[in-house]
């Protein structure tokens, strides 16, 4: 949760502060004209965040992006369980889920879209969720938000998001998952240049194997004392 939380903050403050223009620049050497207008930065402060997916990583987000002054809007499939049933290192996350501004149902989807400047989705992949993120869902959002999706890439229909993307229904897209991965070299996305693209690495640092074994170890702990485990899949929601 807490690396993939920093990815998610790094994304957006990237976007907002034009750092994707400002590196091209950088490689041509170029010192633009009317750079004021060209590199014009967005504030996240105040804008509007919305987790579509509200547990573990989804709580870290919220509590990093409340740190800067933003707008938590949350999406559960169950709203009105609003404590944290996954494992979450101390001090980290929301536990009782009290950062949101609102929760909404998956019915309100489209509610909630409407208003955030941000969308970020860390829902599972379920037969509920795939798809989830299709034509409808994506005019229902602002012709000015970024939509981040470091879940799974059939959350979203691809067809429909590079239509958005061509045409401008959303402003862009930070992606670290994708229907296909290897993400294909011949692939329309590479050719956008309101995408980020990263190649399925948000969870990944310097730490993951020493906090994999962490949590290893203590799930093993619990095993030989008889207790339950973290991070148990509930096999009829499918996860």
């Amino acid at each position: 949760a807490g690396p993939m939380a920093e990815y998610i903050m790094a994304v957006m403050l990237a976007w907002a502060r034009r750092l994707p223009i400002t590196l091209e620049l950088q490689r041509r050497r170029e010192w633009p004209k009317g750079r004021w207008n060209i590199l014009r930065s967005l504030e996240l402060r105040d804008a509007t965040l919305g987790i579509v997916g509200y547990g573990s990583i989804g709580r870290e987000i919220a509590r990093l992006a409340s740190a800067f002054g933003m707008r938590v809007l949350a999406l559960k499939r169950h709203p009105e369980e609003r404590r944290d049933r996954g494992y979450i290192e101390p001090g980290l996350g929301d536990p009782e889920g009290r950062l949101p501004e609102r929760f909404f149902g998956p019915e309100e989807l489209h509610t909630m879209l409407a208003e955030c400047d941000y969308v970020v989705l860390t829902v599972p992949l379920t037969p509920a969720t795939r798809g989830l993120i299709n034509a409808d869902a994506l005019r229902a959002m602002k012709p000015s938000a970024l939509l981040i999706n470091v879940a799974r890439g059939d959350v979203i229909v691809e067809q429909d998001l590079l239509q958005a993307l061509r045409e401008k229904w959303i402003a862009g897209a930070a992606l670290d998952v994708f229907s296909t991965e290897p993400l294909p070299a011949d692939h329309p996305l590479w050719e956008l240049d309101n995408v980020i693209l990263t190649p399925h690495i948000s969870a990944i640092t310097d730490r993951y194997e020493e906090r994999a074994a962490r949590l290893f170890a203590e799930n093993l702990r619990r095993y030989l004392a008889g207790e339950p485990l973290l991070n148990e899949i509930n096999r009829e929601e499918g996860y």
